[in-house]
């Protein structure tokens, strides 16, 4: 083994492992606790489908799985699904591809921080519809 193999080997194992960490939280967070806030929400609207705003309906109920089935919905769930999975997965790909520490900390640094920003974005964007329909209840 060479001496650039020896110097990766921590950096690589600590990234594998931070990665795999997130994996297995968003595994939590897409699966099970997913399902039953998807529950939740569903009694907590009872009554206001036919009056919820534009981006609960198109953006927010098809990420949490509900509403009907169409295909705009199948596209929001695969958009925001496959930037949540896939962000991970291709840094981890990029992680074992990095050929010396400098490389690796940039494709972490950068990698890391446009799915960060991206997945901020769409997180926010579905939390705003989650409570549009509630700020809306007192007018």
């Amino acid at each position: 083994m060479g001496d650039g193999a020896k110097q990766l080997r921590l950096p690589r194992a600590l990234a594998t492992a931070a990665l795999l960490i997130w994996l297995a939280t968003l595994a939590f967070v897409s699966g099970p606790a997913r399902w039953e806030f998807a529950h939740t929400y569903e009694h907590w609207i009872d009554g206001l489908e036919n009056s919820l705003p534009m981006l609960t309906k198109e953006v927010s109920l098809p990420v949490l799985g509900l509403g009907p089935s169409s295909l705009p919905s199948l596209l929001v769930r695969t958009v925001f699904w496959g930037l949540a999975w896939l962000g991970p997965l291709a840094l981890l790909a990029w992680v074992w591809r990095s050929g010396s520490r400098q490389q690796l900390s940039e494709c972490f640094l950068m990698g890391g921080t446009l799915y960060g920003a991206s997945m901020l974005l769409a997180t926010l964007l579905v939390l705003v519809g989650l409570w549009l329909p509630f700020s809306l209840l007192g007018q």
